[in-house]
């Protein structure tokens, strides 16, 4: 199981960080505005961003 790229249809989250959460969402972002892809990789792509993006939005946010 691959837990280091959201690109891949077993990325897991549960373990994730909200600062790596974010960070796969940020490339998985740069990556579907590059482009170049075929229909299938970008789908995947969007829907991992969207479990990132949910995952980002649950996690509790400390204004230190």
């Amino acid at each position: 199981m691959n837990d280091e790229n959201p690109k891949d249809p077993t990325f897991e989250l549960d373990n994730l960080s909200f600062e790596d959460a974010l960070s796969h969402l940020d490339n998985a972002v740069q990556t579907l505005e590059t482009g170049g892809m075929s229909l299938d990789e970008a789908t995947r792509l969007y829907e991992n961003g969207m479990r990132l993006a949910r995952l980002c939005s649950k996690h509790p946010v400390s204004y230190t």
